[in-house]
């Protein structure tokens, strides 16, 4: 059962409620609802794939199977989904300036979560499980403004804003009634669904300092305890590590945007052009950047940051930490501005629109992803190299988005 509810009250046509001429209305809301996630293909049930296969005892390859994608879990549940929402509403100036705040927490219980298996079990890499509980909230704004209005000249601004916050409450028991244990994925490890984090969030053992103690402009690795991941038999009491890792892994970070701002501007001149731009922000996001990572570590380690003499510091330490066995230097702010969106609309004058026996006809020139301002070192912060896994957030070896460029002619009859 999905019960949903939704009212709103309009305060403002109350007889009490004072009258202002700036104040056009004033309305609240609230919601409540609920709805599921089904399992989905190949998530439930286990498929196979037929093969053959060469037995010595016989002379012919033999039939068999193996199990095909993820092992199949009889067990598994619909994800259910409850969410409380209220927010306001609030308009002035004769509709000119419109606010909307809404703010919403939504508990999700038998999260449908990707598994890894033991190899030893002799299947497939991973299985579905439903863990317990997750919490979500978040605050959603927007106001949007008419800032002229004018016979020959418009301008009208929009601004919106979202927080958006996950958190794992708890992953449940197994089947000895014991708390779950950390569930560990992703490229390399570096993903983990932990009771009281954010779910998919980044935990490596994280990098505290780093210094080129003898001076020659790197960062050695020779001296360090760990090197490969394991114990470094070189280290016999010489000169010391010049990085620093700290003891056990450490939260870096949430796998998807926390927040997120977006500008909408138009402008309309002679009331026929009509400009409008879209600039999008969003922070609080980390990624991990395995493709800099395989180019100088465990691909071909041809890349600057391990053979580049001159390269700085901050860039070597990343190839040295991970060789002691973490992937922190790679994993990065993938925070960013983008310009989304410009466009030029021109509405035919109605003088020429009388000639083509139409009621309107407009021509658009516009662009898609035209710049991009961030510091991560990737192609683009919002690459994802495997897009339907469950929170895998890592770029490998992945094309950006492209910019594009379109033109569109709309005819009204």
């Amino acid at each position: 059962y999905y019960p949903f509810v939704n009212t709103s009250y309009v305060v403002s046509e109350e007889d009490w409620f004072p009258k202002a001429d700036w104040l056009s209305s004033l309305r609240v809301r609230g919601a409540f609802g609920r709805s599921s996630q089904r399992p989905g293909f190949r998530q439930a049930q286990t498929f196979f794939d037929r093969q053959s296969v060469n037995l010595a005892s016989a002379v012919d390859n033999q039939p068999a199977a193996t199990v095909g994608g993820p092992v199949g879990n009889a067990e598994l549940r619909p994800e259910i989904t409850s969410e409380w929402e209220g927010g306001t509403e609030l308009a002035l100036f004769s509709n000119r300036v419109t606010f909307d705040v809404t703010g919403y927490r939504r508990s999700t219980r038998d999260m449908l979560v990707s598994r890894d298996l033991a190899p030893s079990l002799g299947v497939a890499n991973n299985q579905f499980v439903n863990l317990s509980q997750m919490s979500t909230r978040g605050l959603e704004a927007s106001v949007t403004a008419q800032i002229l209005q004018l016979r020959n000249f418009a301008f009208n601004q929009s601004v919106n804003f979202h927080t958006f916050g996950q958190r794992i409450d708890e992953l449940g028991l197994d089947a000895q009634g014991r708390p779950l244990p950390p569930i560990i994925f992703g490229a390399n490890s570096t993903q983990q669904f932990r009771a009281g984090y954010a779910p998919g969030g980044f935990f490596q053992r994280r990098i505290q300092s780093f210094a080129d103690l003898n001076g020659d402009g790197l960062i050695s690795r020779i001296n360090c305890p760990t090197y490969g991941g394991v114990a470094n038999p070189q280290v016999t009491g010489g000169p010391r590590c010049e990085v620093v890792l700290s003891d056990s892994v450490e939260y870096l970070g949430s796998p998807l945007p926390t927040r997120e701002w977006n500008f909408n501007s138009t402008m309309t001149v002679f009331r026929q052009f009509t400009v409008n731009a879209l600039l999008n922000y969003r922070g609080g996001v980390r990624m991990f950047n395995q493709t800099r990572e395989f180019r100088n570590n465990g691909g071909f380690a041809n890349g600057p940051d391990f053979w580049d003499r001159n390269a700085p510091l901050a860039d070597q330490v990343r190839s040295v930490a991970r060789s002691m066995g973490s992937s922190d230097g790679y994993i990065e702010d993938a925070s960013f501005v983008r310009l989304q969106e410009l466009s030029l609309t021109w509405q035919m004058p109605q003088s020429l629109v009388r000639r083509t026996r139409t009621q309107g006809v407009a021509f658009t020139f516009g662009g898609r992803n035209l710049a991009l301002w961030s510091d991560y070192s990737g192609f683009d912060p919002e690459v994802i190299s495997q897009s339907g896994s469950n929170w895998n957030t890592f770029d490998f070896l992945t094309n950006p988005p492209t910019r594009r460029w379109t033109g569109r002619v709309t005819v009204t009859f």
